[in-house]
């Protein structure tokens, strides 16, 4: 189950393909206003 969910992970960072599941950042937030803000964003628009 592990390494399915290793693999899935793999392929979708290679399609570099964002969609209303996946938001892919380069860094991690520097504060934690920022982390809410793009977690409300991505359940606003599910």
């Amino acid at each position: 189950m592990e390494e399915e969910l290793l693999s899935k992970i793999k392929v979708l960072i290679e399609i570099q393909r964002e969609d209303e599941w996946w938001d892919f950042k380069q860094e991690h937030h520097h504060d934690k206003a920022a982390l809410v803000h793009d977690i409300v964003c991505m359940a606003v628009s599910v």
